[in-house]
């Protein structure tokens, strides 16, 4: 659907697409930076009069729909307030009948519970008498279980105390064994440990000797820097002084140079000046 408010902005597209559409700029130039924002500012203008069109042709929908909900809102509530107490007669009299079928359910379900409590009454003297008897037969096969346990666990006993003792025969050996081997192990972890030591020795008399020649290196070297920076100093100092000295002459000459009374001074500081340029020149 075509807005004919937009007509002139659309109109101008064609236009704006065949200038502008995929265009680069050398903005890292003076030139081609000022071409992209007066591209830029063309487009944006057309732009920001299409939102101010939309704002103006939208703004009498807009109050439209206001009205419309507004009326809408007042009507509807002349609508409630005639509804409203036919909706409280309503609801009343079905709580009303919704209760009486309440109570006549809670009646029925009563009736039902009892009739059902009396058949779970009887079938549960039945299902007594039957356990009872399970119980009886299930302590005369208790009883015979336990006669052949024990039996079973005696043998279990014999059993055990055998295989404690093949363990414990195997179980000393190993100890016997382990002990020779952990005195073996702690004779050469001693060895280990000398050999260790003075490897350890050695290396902490290496480092001693290399950390006394690095700090002797290091005083060295700061004492170079400072007898360099001092020189340094001392340099710019003679310096300043001198461009204090050549500015104060300069000044002397551009002041009264065209003094008669100081023309010999004047004279006598412009050879001298000569002479700096000649030495600057070199």
């Amino acid at each position: 659907m075509q807005i004919v408010e937009y007509s002139q902005t659309e109109a101008a597209l064609t236009e704006l697409k065949s200038r502008y559409a995929g265009a680069t700029y050398a903005v890292a130039t003076v030139d081609g930076m000022a071409m992209a924002k007066k591209a830029r500012s063309e487009i944006k203008r057309y732009r920001v009069a299409l939102e101010a069109k939309r704002v103006e042709i939208k703004a009498p929908a807009l109050e439209r729909c206001r009205l419309i909900d507004t009326e809408a809102k007042r009507i509807s509530a002349v609508l409630s307030s005639l509804e409203d107490p036919i909706d409280v007669q309503i609801k009343a009299e079905e709580h009303k009948a919704e209760e009486a079928r309440a109570a006549k359910a809670r009646a029925e379900a009563e009736a039902i519970a009892r009739v059902e409590a009396e058949r779970k009454a009887e079938e549960e003297r039945k299902l007594q008498a039957e356990r009872d008897e399970l119980a009886r037969m299930r302590a005369e096969l208790d009883a015979r279980e336990q006669k052949d346990r024990e039996a079973a666990e005696e043998a279990e006993r014999k059993r055990i105390a055998a295989e404690a003792e093949s363990r414990r025969k195997i179980e000393e050996a190993e100890r016997e064994a382990r002990a020779r081997i952990e005195a073996e192990g702690r004779a050469a972890r001693a060895k280990q440990q000398e050999i260790e030591d003075a490897a350890r020795k050695l290396r902490q008399a290496e480092e001693e000797r290399l950390a006394t020649e690095r700090r002797a290196a290091e005083d060295a070297a700061r004492k170079a820097r400072a007898e360099r920076e001092e020189a340094e100093r001392a340099e710019r100092v003679r310096t300043e002084h001198s461009l204090r000295g050549w500015e104060i002459l300069e000044n002397f000459v551009a002041t009264y140079g065209d003094s008669p009374e100081f023309s010999d001074a004047v004279a006598a500081i412009r050879r001298v000046l000569s002479g700096k340029r000649a030495v600057i020149a070199a």
